[in-house]
């Protein structure tokens, strides 16, 4: 084939001539899936929210999502690639973005994910002509430009051999090449179609019509005419004569943009017809646009928050051993002094007329759960540091005197609380009293007097209680 100069715009009828000769009839294909592309983690740590993003940009290849435990939704945001300009610059469509939520999945579910690939320049293309149709499912030319591919998240890969286009959950088409300028008519060429959107027509009075690629829609795009190719499942039809748009891929591809049309003996011909758009697959409740951003794949997900919080444990108090005798409970203060009279302190808490009193242990913990809890007892009664999974645990304090009492809890993420202590009183001379309160500032003396004031219970009944023991 005689080149054209250097000098000339490619509208003339020789080189027309020269497009239509061998070099148009070059047969070029759709770029295949190829293996699964094993990057980097694209998903980053967990916010402060627990939402997790993974982000997947092109890489001409398959890339792949693992859904983590316990996670059964992911919400996506996929944008399909833009088509190319055909030589000469006639403008290519958008891609398609597409959001919505995948419900119903399976911890450990291997999920694909294809982000579509623009137009490619090769040495099959006319030069600067980016004719290559891009990653899954963009068509192809020579001189117009290449469809878009399509972004989807699919089940099933695609190095399958069959199965994988059926198992897409959610499809972003790929825009339209554009077709290559007329000469003496749409000299600015044909523009490819948006994705889900026709490819444009060039029409021109006494020559003819090259007509645009349809839009893939449920069904896939027809070709336009003349010779422009029908697009399939998941991918456009090529150019017609290699100098309509390629399609754009898509849930169903757009179909190929008519070649030119020629008025015989004139020197004019048509516009190459733009490539349609291919069509997308929107998940229920989601939603589709338009945009010129670069083709990408975003999934998020939400994780429960680090747990960073420490459990809280609580104790409550019971009485002791009664010997059959009604038990009365006392919440109020007992103030204890030595035997000479002088005052040792004031305890508030609760105490009971038995010998003895129960401590019932608990924990309550918001996050990953309590896992233990643990007590010891120093003092009157001693008991050696006691590790429980079990709740509520209870333990008894008999002895006589001053016993106090520690306790915490642990839960499940390792989150320690800091311990607590309570003090019990139990009479030293065996009088029925025994009384508890949190930890106290000073030791009640092993002999003396506590006084004992508040409200006493008993059968349900509540009357004022004021009693000095002396012990």
């Amino acid at each position: 084939m005689s080149q054209k100069p250097a000098t000339r715009p490619f509208r003339s009828r020789w080189a027309i001539r020269g497009v239509t000769g061998a070099a148009l009839a070059l047969g070029l294909g759709v770029a295949p899936l190829t293996g699964t592309a094993w990057a980097a983690d694209p998903c980053s740590t967990p916010d402060s929210t627990g939402t997790v993003t993974c982000t997947y940009g092109a890489t001409g290849a398959e890339q792949s999502f693992t859904v983590p435990t316990g996670v059964t939704s992911v919400q996506v945001s996929a944008i399909g690639a833009a088509g190319a300009p055909s030589y000469g610059g006639a403008a290519a469509g958008r891609g398609a973005t597409v959001t919505g939520t995948l419900n119903g999945l399976v911890g450990g579910q291997q999920l694909y994910v294809e982000v579509g690939g623009i137009p490619a320049n090769t040495t099959a293309c006319y030069p600067k002509a980016r004719c290559v149709g891009g990653f899954n499912g963009g068509a192809t030319s020579r001189y117009g430009g290449g469809g878009g591919g399509a972004s989807d998240i699919r089940t099933v890969s695609g190095t399958a051999t069959t199965g994988s286009l059926q198992s897409r959950l959610i499809v972003a088409g790929g825009g339209g090449g554009g077709g290559i300028p007329g000469a003496g008519c749409d000299d600015a060429g044909t523009p490819g179609g948006d994705a889900g959107g026709p490819g444009g027509t060039s029409s021109c009075s006494g020559v003819g019509t090259s007509t645009g690629g349809r839009q893939g829609s449920a069904t896939a795009g027809a070709g336009g005419t003349p010779s422009g190719q029908a697009g399939t499942l998941g991918a456009g039809g090529n150019g017609g004569g290699n100098t309509g748009g390629g399609g754009g891929g898509g849930l169903y591809g757009g179909g190929g943009g008519g070649g030119l049309v020629f008025a015989v003996g004139s020197g004019t011909n048509t516009a190459g017809g733009g490539g349609g758009g291919g069509s997308s697959l929107v998940p229920a409740g989601g939603s589709q646009g338009l945009t010129a951003s670069p083709a990408s794949v975003t999934i998020t997900y939400s994780v429960a928050p680090a747990d960073t919080t420490p459990p809280t444990s609580t104790v409550t108090s019971g009485p002791g051993s009664a010997n059959g005798l009604p038990v009365v409970t006392i919440t109020g203060t007992a103030t204890f002094k030595t035997t000479a009279g002088a005052p040792m302190g004031t305890i508030t808490g609760t105490c009971y007329t038995t010998r003895g009193l129960a401590l019932t242990f608990n924990a309550t913990d918001t996050g990953s759960g309590v896992a233990s809890l643990t007590y010891a007892a120093t003092g009157a009664q001693t008991i050696p540091a006691t590790t429980t999974p079990t709740l509520p645990a209870t333990v008894t304090v008999t002895a006589r005197g001053t016993t106090t009492v520690t306790y915490s809890a642990k839960d499940k993420a390792g989150n320690a609380e800091t311990p607590h202590s309570q003090t019990v009183w139990v009479a030293p001379n065996g009088a029925p009293f025994a009384c508890t309160a949190p930890a106290t500032t000073f030791t009640p003396p092993g002999h003396g007097s506590v006084t004992i004031a508040g409200t006493a219970t008993v059968f349900g009944r509540s009357v004022p209680f004021n009693q000095t023991i002396t012990y």
